[in-house]
């Protein structure tokens, strides 16, 4: 079954966040996997404030560094009852995998202001919100989204690399990266390490895989011609999914400018 991103894009007045999970569906097509995603949308906005709201889905592949996909425009409003002043506020939630083999922390932001009672502490007699969260966790759960985690670091030995008069870089590896490392054409971040001793090239890079024993980097580099072999390694990921989540407490993370929304024309400086 493809594993698809699904990535929750919110607005709130200038502000503007994302939410992320994973989901194995049982097909690649994205109209399909948005159907089974705008439920959890309608349920999560039941937790904004007023004027909070989800405002797009993006659907993407999960191997994918390109992460090709499809962004789906929406105008799901939170409660107008409920009030949302501060943006950089987050109701901090630990979500976790069976038996809490594994846990990750979501930050909820956009939620009611009549939840959080100051000091990190939130409002736990409060009937609706915490009606809301059991509906909206005990979907997730149902449909089996979750996230990614590491579980192996995937090693290749470099055996050489050409480099064309554009700077493009071909590696060349002694061991198959399909399947492991997905289809011809997917992009994947790694590392080389030990490659001409202190290469350019060694350190994080993207990769896109051309077939079993090729891959390209996806920006030009000015390297050197081959002298000596080197490793590249590539995380591999499995899904965690999600089987509990529990409200700790409110804590802050930065918000950003509008996402979708262009900067604009910036003013000219003065030329000194």
């Amino acid at each position: 079954m493809p594993e698809l991103r699904v990535t929750f894009i919110f607005n709130m007045g200038q502000y503007s966040w994302t939410e992320s999970w994973w989901k194995n569906f049982s097909s690649p097509n994205f109209d399909s996997a948005r159907d089974i995603c705008i439920p959890l949308a309608q349920k999560r906005a039941v937790m904004l404030g007023e004027n909070a709201s989800i405002v797009a889905i993006r659907i993407s592949n999960a191997e994918d560094v390109g992460r090709q996909g499809k962004t789906y425009y929406v105008e799901i409003n939170g409660l107008t009852a409920q009030g949302c002043t501060a943006p950089a506020v987050a109701l901090n939630i630990s979500v976790g995998d069976q038996n809490n083999e594994n846990q990750k922390l979501v930050q909820f932001r956009g939620f009611w202001d009549s939840y959080e009672l100051g000091g990190g502490l939130v409002n736990r007699g409060d009937a609706d919100f915490l009606g809301a969260f059991n509906s909206w966790k005990a979907y997730l759960f149902a449909q089996s989204f979750g996230w990614r985690g590491i579980v192996s670091q995937q090693q290749f030995t470099i055996t050489t690399y050409t480099v064309s008069s554009a700077g493009k870089v071909v590696l060349t590896t002694g061991e198959p990266m399909i399947p492991g490392l997905g289809a011809p054409g997917v992009k994947r971040k790694g590392r080389i390490s030990g490659l001409n001793g202190k290469s350019v090239l060694n350190g994080q890079q993207i990769i896109r895989v051309l077939d079993a024993n090729t891959a390209e980097l996806t920006k030009p580099t000015a390297a050197t011609a081959f002298i000596s072999q080197g490793t590249l390694t590539v995380p591999a990921y499995t899904l965690r999914v999600a089987t509990n989540a529990l409200i700790q407490r409110v804590g802050k993370r930065q918000a950003g400018r509008p996402l979708l929304v262009s900067r604009g024309r910036r003013p000219a400086r003065p030329r000194t």
